[in-house]
């Protein structure tokens, strides 16, 4: 359910349903994350997603199991970071920023990603 409301943009619900969803399974809890990650981008709560973003990546750095995921994840946590650092009136760096996404190979948040470029 937490996908849907986001997609309708309904953060709020988006957030309720993480809150209360069963992470048992390894990588749904990470795509919880993720999605989190997201909400706080798009809410502009950028003290919140800068702690988000924190304890993202030191749970990847940490966490041994992940297997092909972790470059995935890291990829997100870090164009996110340098997404939030960008100067919105710099057109060169989010030049540079834009096509360092589009050259990522390992990137399963591309298309969000260049959404908030745009």
């Amino acid at each position: 359910m937490a996908p849907l409301a986001f997609a309708k943009r309904h953060y709020d619900e988006a957030l309720l349903h993480l809150q209360y969803a069963d992470y048992k399974d390894f990588i749904n809890g990470m795509a919880a994350r993720i999605l989190q990650l997201k909400i706080y981008f798009e809410k502009q709560e950028l003290e919140l997603l800068e702690a988000h973003l924190k304890t993202l990546r030191m749970f990847i750095r940490r966490n041994k199991r992940m297997g092909y995921h972790h470059q995935n994840w890291l990829n997100i946590v870090q164009f996110t970071q340098k997404l939030m650092e960008l100067n919105p009136f710099d057109e060169e760096q989010r030049a540079a920023l834009q096509a360092a996404v589009e050259a990522a190979q390992t990137l399963t948040e591309k298309d969000w990603l260049l959404a908030q470029l745009a």
